[in-house]
C-alpha cells in the first residue's frame, strides 16, 4: 500500500555522482550491496530490500546531489527502507525512502542541537537545499 506521502519519481538512469573514470560510484557500490542482501541479512529475520526502493533512492540522489558531492552511506532498514545519510562536523542529513515509498528527510544541526524532518515534496526540497549547501 502506498501512503499519501509517497512521491513518485522515475528513477534516474544517470546516477553517477563524482566519478567519470568508469569505476562504480559510492552510490552504485552501496546500492548493489543492498540489492544483494538475502533473507535474515540483519540476523533478526529481515526480508531482502525491494529493488524498487533502492532504485528510487538512487534516482533521487542522482537528481538532487551536487555533481561532486561528499560521500555518504546508504543504509538498509529492517523495515524495508533505505536511508542515505551524511554525518559532518556541523550537520547530519538523511534522506529516507520507506518500503511503501514514502520519502522523508531529516536534518540535525549539530551546533544548535536541533532537528527538522519533512515528508514528500517538502522532504525533496529540503534535501536538495541542504545538499547544495553542505554536500558540495
Amino acid at each position: 500500500m502506498v501512503t499519501p506521502n509517497a512521491v513518485w519519481l522515475r528513477p534516474s538512469k544517470e546516477i553517477r555522482v563524482s566519478k567519470g573514470d568508469g569505476d562504480p560510484t559510492w552510490i552504485e557500490q552501496q546500492s548493489l550491496r543492498i540489492k544483494g542482501l538475502s533473507y535474515d541479512w540483519d540476523g533478526y529475520g529481515a526480508e531482502p530490500i525491494d529493488d524498487e526502493v533502492v532504485d528510487r533512492i538512487t534516482g533521487l540522489l542522482g537528481q538532487c546531489l551536487p555533481k561532486h558531492s561528499k560521500r555518504g552511506s546508504l543504509v538498509p532498514g529492517a523495515d524495508g527502507s533505505v536511508q542515505a545519510e551524511w554525518h559532518l562536523p556541523k550537520i547530519s542529513i538523511g534522506l529516507l525512502i520507506d518500503a511503501d515509498e514514502t520519502i522523508s528527510c531529516w536534518v540535525h544541526d549539530n551546533v544548535s542541537d536541533t532537528e527538522t524532518e519533512k515528508f514528500g515534496w517538502d522532504a525533496i526540497s529540503l534535501f536538495k537545499m541542504i545538499a547544495d549547501f553542505s554536500l558540495a
